[in-house]
């Protein structure tokens, strides 16, 4: 039996909440894991109560709505990479 992440791996640039591959893994955002670490671009409002969004219930942390939009998602990407270029190189 194939490992899931080792499929999902082969084909990780192709994926549209890619945004850069390190030494150690890979950045994705807003991908559905439960492992390694997590960065949530939160914005004032965006969860009915002010707390870790792991308090909320997984009908509403994965709800579809809650997703980005496509201009959202790649700007959200555009600054990641960014910042993470910037503090590698330094």
């Amino acid at each position: 039996m194939q490992c899931k992440m080792c499929e999902l791996q082969k084909n990780i640039t192709n994926d549209p909440y890619f945004a850069i591959e390190l030494e150690t893994g890979y950045v994705i955002l807003g991908w559905y894991q439960r492992f390694n670490w997590h960065l949530y671009p939160r914005v004032k409002g965006d969860t009915p109560m002010v707390s870790s969004v792991y308090q909320l219930p997984n009908s509403v942390l994965f709800d579809e709505s809650t997703r980005p939009s496509d201009e959202v998602r790649k700007d959200y990407i555009n600054k990641i990479k960014n910042e993470i270029e910037r503090l590698l190189a330094v």
